[in-house]
């Protein structure tokens, strides 16, 4: 009998060490359908920024500016094919930035060898009104402003030629003209996507997303350096300097991540929307507890350049609680 209870208590906690195992390594999920903010489905949407009006734009695949309002309401803000003069492609957005005049730079990668689009932004004179900024970038991906310094910085996410340019916007003479690879190159990655600023603008870290990993650029030496390896897809960057942190975006694994600046993985979440796992792609803070991401499952960039149908998506808001807990 003795014998007896010895297998069965030695059955009984196994099972309770595989139980605490198993409650270790679940995922912690958050259910976001019920926490829309666009009342209707946006086609595509990747860019995101909030103006400070509190209005959200964002960068449709369809290549339209789509504005949506407090009340969760949803208009096309402007339209990046109606930049004057003739040709075959559409032209898509894919990441986007606002100046402090509230101006939106849109990147494109599937025209004039991929491109920024200025559209003059709300409440500005000639507001909606499309022109060319730069061109030549490659595949033309994530774009950040640093209004302090007057630089943009955008990403080419292609595969392998891939990397991460400098623009001084205060060079107007440069207005609508291919990038200078030579000054304007700052690092070569693959597939560099998300972009953020450290605190002291020391350091600008890149997300490469095929890789799962975000490096980052010493902007003064120009040597690059890996930062973390996450794994998943790596989309979108936002820095938090409330908390020294980044938040970054796998679409992969459907993940926000928050790590801070000594590489230790503050918390994180996967992410359920209405239409499944979610695909985070670009994140901004609406405030310093709430993240606002774009989701791009079943519209991810992959469809769009594999030539594959587009589904509609949506945004969401998040409490930083969830993911750092």
């Amino acid at each position: 009998m003795g014998k007896y209870c010895s297998i069965i208590l030695t059955v009984f906690f196994s099972l309770v060490l595989l139980s605490c195992c198993a409650s270790a390594d679940e995922k912690h999920t958050v259910d976001v359908s019920g926490r829309a903010v666009n009342s209707t489905p946006l086609y595509g949407p990747e860019g995101i920024v909030i103006a400070p009006s509190g209005d959200i734009f964002i960068g449709n695949h369809d290549g339209k500016i789509m504005q949506v309002a407090a009340d969760g309401s949803v208009k096309a803000f402007a339209d990046l094919n109606d930049l004057p003069g003739d040709r075959e492609e559409t032209i898509r957005a894919v990441g986007v930035a606002m100046d402090k005049e509230g101006d939106i730079y849109a990147a494109t990668y599937d025209f004039h060898d991929g491109a920024v689009l200025k559209v003059i932004g709300p409440g500005r004179e000639n507001a909606r009104t499309v022109t060319l900024y730069r061109h030549g970038i490659g595949l033309a991906n994530f774009v950040l402003i640093d209004d302090e310094t007057g630089t943009m910085y955008v990403t080419d996410c292609s595969m392998r030629s891939g990397g991460v340019f400098g623009i001084d916007m205060k060079d107007e003479s440069r207005i609508g003209s291919a990038v200078d690879r030579e000054k304007e190159l700052l690092g070569k990655f693959g597939y560099a996507n998300g972009l953020a600023l450290g605190p002291s603008k020391q350091w600008l870290y890149v997300a490469e997303t095929t890789a799962g990993r975000i490096s980052r650029i010493h902007l003064k030496t120009k040597k690059s350096e890996t930062f973390i390896e996450l794994g998943g897809w790596m989309d979108g960057l936002v820095l938090d300097p409330e908390r020294n942190a980044l938040f970054a975006c796998d679409n992969k694994k459907g993940r926000i991540i928050a790590v801070d600046l000594s590489c230790t993985v503050l918390g994180e979440v996967h992410l359920i929307g209405r239409e499944g796992q979610c695909a985070p792609a670009c994140l901004v803070f609406r405030d310093s507890d709430t993240i606002v991401f774009t989701d791009l499952w079943k519209a991810s960039t992959w469809r769009a350049l594999l030539g594959m149908g587009q589904y509609h998506s949506y945004i969401y808001q998040l409490p930083v609680s969830e993911v750092i807990r």
